[in-house]
């Protein structure tokens, strides 16, 4: 039998109790912040990488209803170092446009000339169209890497982003 009596067993389960229950509370002190940090709850209507700051309250001039002016975007400190990279990075990007446009265009060219046509079904769907994409498309992404490289250019010699002036709406 044991010794104790059962307010003894009581008094002794209240301390285990409270012990467990503080050394369960130091745990959590630790573990939930992190795993909150780690996980955040996310919500798909908030925007939790660009929050809006809460506009302060009207003084006076405008109505409480009218929408609150947004602030200008901070203008980018640097755009010269920026487009110097950029510039720099179509280095590698116009050789590898001119390589796929010749890696291509010969396979097209042949598709076309003898009316490739599939093997794989009944259906036997000509393949030209589709393997003539491929140079055409390479084509397309130069003369935009030309645009872009020009933009970047421009914004390492002058230190400004090429913005635009007007919309034009018909």
């Amino acid at each position: 039998m044991s010794s104790r009596s059962p307010a003894g067993n009581a008094i002794a389960g209240a301390r285990l109790k409270k012990k467990t229950l503080q050394s369960q509370r130091a745990y959590a002190s630790v573990v939930v912040p992190a795993k909150r940090f780690m996980f955040p709850a996310y919500d798909f209507a908030a925007n939790h990488y660009w929050p809006e700051k809460k506009a302060a309250a009207p003084t006076g001039g405008a109505p409480a209803s009218a929408p609150a002016a947004k602030p200008a975007p901070a203008p980018d400190k640097k755009p010269r170092t920026k487009g110097r990279i950029n510039a720099v990075a179509y280095i590698f990007f116009f050789p590898a446009m001119i390589l796929l446009f010749y890696a291509s265009v010969d396979e097209a060219w042949a598709s076309w000339k003898i009316g490739d046509l599939s093997e794989q079904t009944a259906w036997r769907p000509i393949l030209w169209p589709f393997k003539a994409i491929v140079p055409l498309s390479s084509v397309l992404l130069l003369i935009q890497g030309i645009s872009e490289f020009r933009k970047w250019l421009y914004a390492a010699r002058t230190g400004q982003f090429l913005t635009k002036v007007k919309t034009i709406q018909i």
